[in-house]
C-alpha cells in the first residue's frame, strides 16, 4: 500500500510533474508485476467465485500441489531389480592353467531380490503420495472454510456499518434537538450530555466496523495470493438473507483427515512389510569371463589352448548381521500402525463431535433467526409506527421517538449478526463433511 501526498505545484516545473508521472506509471507497473497478475472476476456475487480464484492462487496450495506431484514421481524411482554390476580384475601375476596364463577376468553380477521386498517398497512410496493428495484436500477444505468464513464476516460489517451510521444520524438529530431544550431549560445538562455521549460512542463503533472490515479485506486477500488486501467492491453489502438448511449425514467418511490417516495405515503395513523381507536371503547370479592365453612348449604353441572360460555362479546374500536392527525395524512398524490406529480413532471421535456441535448450534441459530423476523422486529416497528403517530399528535416527545427507533435498528443489528453466525456454522458443516 502506497499513499502519496497530494502538493501544490507551481506550473513552472513541468519537469517536477513529468517525473511524478513517471514514477507513479513504475509504481503502478510494479504493484500489477507484485500480484503476479492474477485476474479477478469482473463482477464477485458469491464465495463461490472467490474459491475459483484462491484455489489457482493461494501459496500454501501450490506448495502442497508441488509436493503431491512429488510424491507421485517417487513411485516410479521404485524399482524392482536393481541395477547389474561389471567388474574388471586383472592379474599381477598370470595364473598357469593347462588352458594356458590366465590374465584377465570380466565379471557381470545382478542382484534379485526378495519379490515381496519390492513391491512393499512401491507400496510404501504410494501411501506416501496418497498422503500428500489428501494433505492437499485437507488444506483446500480448510481455504473454503476460511474464505466462507470471511465472506459471512464481511456481509455482516457492511450492513453493520449501515445500521449504525443510521443510530448516529438518529442521535445527532436527538442532540441537535435537546440542544434548543437545554438553551430554553426545558431539560437538565445531563440529558444533553447523555446523548453527546451516545453519539461518540456510536461514531466510535462505527469506526471500528470499518478497521474490522479491513482486517477481513486483508485476510481475505492473503487467501486468494493477492499482495494487498480485497477490494470492497468484491465483498457482499450484506449478510446472507437465506437461511441455510441443516446438513445432515453426519461426517464422511472420505474426509481427506480420515484418509489421510488411512494412508499412514498403509504405509506402516508397507514398512512392516519391508522390515520383514530383510530377513529373507536376496538371490545373486554372477558370470565370469577369463581371458586366457595360449599355452606354449618348448617356445611352440600347444593346440587347443587359450580358450577363454565362461563360468556361471548362483549366490545368496545372507542377513547373518545387525538382526537387532531389523527387529527394531518391524517393530517400529508395528508402532507406526498402532498410533495410525489410535489417530483414527482420535480424529473420527474430534470430528463427529464438531459436527454436533455445529448442527446443535445452526439450529439454535435458525431459531434465534425466526424470533427475530417473525416476531421481535415486527413487534418492535409497530411500537415504532405508533410513536411516530404519538409524535406527530406531540403525545409524545422525541426521546421516546428516537430511543424506539434505535431499539428497532438494535435488533436489525442483531439479526444480523444471527445471520453471520449462520454463514460461519454453515462453512464449519461443510468442511466437516468433506465439500
Amino acid at each position: 500500500m502506497y499513499q502519496l501526498k497530494n502538493k501544490a505545484i507551481r506550473p513552472h516545473r513541468s519537469g517536477v510533474v513529468l517525473i511524478m508521472s513517471i514514477l507513479l506509471s513504475s509504481l503502478a507497473l510494479g504493484m500489477e508485476t507484485q500480484q503476479g497478475n492474477i485476474q479477478l472476476p469482473e463482477q464477485v456475487d458469491r464465495v463461490d467465485d472467490l474459491i475459483a480464484v484462491a484455489m489457482e492462487n493461494n501459496p500454501e496450495i501450490k506448495a502442497l500441489h508441488a509436493a503431491w506431484m512429488g510424491r507421485n514421481e517417487s513411485v516410479l524411482t521404485v524399482v524392482t531389480l536393481p541395477d547389474p554390476t561389471l567388474a574388471v580384475g586383472y592379474f599381477l601375476e598370470p595364473v598357469e592353467t593347462a588352458q594356458g596364463p590366465q590374465r584377465l577376468k570380466l565379471s557381470l553380477g545382478q542382484t534379485i531380490p526378495w519379490l515381496s521386498s519390492a513391491k512393499s517398497e512401491k507400496q510404501v512410496s504410494q501411501a506416501r503420495a496418497a498422503q500428500a493428495l489428501e494433505k492437499l484436500k485437507t488444506a483446500q477444505l480448510n481455504l473454503k472454510r476460511e474464505l466462507r468464513t470471511q465472506w459471512a464476516e464481511a456481509g455482516f460489517l457492511n450492513q453493520a456499518m449501515r445500521l449504525i451510521e443510521q443510530k448516529v444520524a438518529l442521535s445527532k438529530d436527538l442532540e441537535q434537538v435537546l440542544k434548543i431544550q437545554y438553551k430554553s431549560a426545558s431539560i437538565s445538562h445531563r440529558s444533553l450530555l447523555d446523548v453527546q455521549i451516545q453519539t461518540l460512542e456510536l461514531i466510535e463503533k462505527q469506526m471500528s466496523l470499518e478497521d474490522q472490515l479491513y482486517r477481513v479485506r486483508v485476510n481475505l486477500g492473503t487467501a486468494m495470493g493477492l499482495n494487498m488486501p480485497l477490494a470492497e467492491e468484491s465483498l457482499p453489502d450484506r449478510a446472507g438473507e437465506k437461511i441455510e438448511e441443516i446438513l445432515n449425514g453426519g461426517v464422511s467418511s472420505s474426509h481427506p483427515r480420515l484418509v489421510q490417516i488411512d494412508g499412514l495405515k498403509q504405509e506402516s503395513l508397507a514398512l512392516r512389510s519391508v522390515a520383514q523381507a530383510n530377513f529373507i536371503p536376496d538371490l545373486r547370479v554372477g558370470l565370469d569371463y577369463i581371458l586366457t592365453d595360449e599355452k606354449s612348449l618348448n617356445g611352440s604353441p600347444v593346440a587347443n589352448s587359450g580358450k577363454d572360460p565362461l563360468a556361471i555362479s548362483v549366490g545368496f546374500a545372507l542377513p547373518l548381521w545387525n538382526w537387532k536392527q531389523k527387529r527394531s525395524s518391524v517393530e517400529s512398524a508395528k508402532w507406526m500402525e498402532k498410533r495410525a490406529d489410535a489417530l483414527e480413532q482420535h480424529e473420527t471421535l474430534i470430528l463427529a463431535q464438531e459436527y454436533e456441535r455445529s448442527s446443535s448450534k445452526l439450529s439454535e441459530l435458525r431459531r434465534q433467526a425466526a424470533l427475530y423476523t417473525d416476531e421481535l422486529i415486527p413487534r418492535q416497528q409497530e411500537i415504532v409506527d405508533v410513536l411516530e403517530q404519538s409524535y406527530i399528535s406531540q403525545r409524545a416527545d422525541i426521546q421516546a421517538f428516537t430511543q424506539a427507533r434505535q431499539q428497532l435498528l438494535d435488533l436489525q443489528l442483531k439479526y444480523a449478526e444471527t445471520l453471520r453466525s449462520i454463514g460461519v456454522q454453515t462453512a464449519n458443516l461443510t468442511y466437516l463433511k468433506g465439500e
